[in-house]
């Protein structure tokens, strides 16, 4: 895989990099509100998460608007994320990485492994926007990211230029993964 990723991707990758560089360009760092200063060093790298199971009501809701807005549920979990970080965070345009799985070229889709590429999402909340027009713009974005997710994650970080900082991770801080599991 890492050979076909070098190798068959090279002209892709200088294509998709330039989508990547407009879309990620400028986006101000997510700053989450915390309980004590977060150190200029970190003493560790060790990351947190968090994990909450979504069911019942809530679940048949966001399937129901992602039907009417012709999206997936994973877009509408997104955009509700999405919107929890808005809230929290007061920032109206900011990155959110996500998993994307790369399996499209011939031979791969065999083989064992998870071929994972993390791709980074903006999140714009311009215009105090509704819920569902808020899920209408993440279906978009989720689609644009989704089409150039081929590029590897460092290639892309180094293409775009984030201001560095040695306690937070290039691009995007927060990472949305969906483990929903389909009857």
């Amino acid at each position: 895989y890492a050979v076909w990723e070098q190798e068959a991707m090279a002209e892709t990758h200088t294509r998709e990099l330039a989508f990547w560089r407009e879309a990620l360009t400028d986006a101000a760092p997510l700053v989450l509100p915390t309980d004590r200063p977060r150190p200029d060093r970190p003493s560790s790298f060790a990351s947190g998460s968090s994990r909450r199971e979504i069911s019942g009501p809530w679940v048949d809701e966001l399937r129901m608007i992602a039907a009417e807005q012709g999206t997936s549920l994973f877009s509408a979990l997104f955009a509700a994320f999405g919107a929890v970080l808005h809230r929290w965070s007061e920032c109206d345009d900011f990155l959110v990485a996500t998993p994307a799985a790369d399996r499209d070229a011939e031979g791969l889709q065999t083989t064992m492994g998870p071929l994972l590429n993390e791709v980074c999402v903006r999140l714009q909340h311009h215009g105090n926007p509704s819920f569902v027009a808020l899920v209408r713009r993440v279906r978009g974005t989720l689609a644009d990211a989704n089409t150039h997710r081929h590029v590897p994650f460092s290639r892309v970080a180094a293409a775009c230029e984030p201001v560095r900082a040695p306690h937070r991770k290039p691009l995007a801080q927060v990472e949305f993964v969906d483990h929903t599991f389909h009857d």
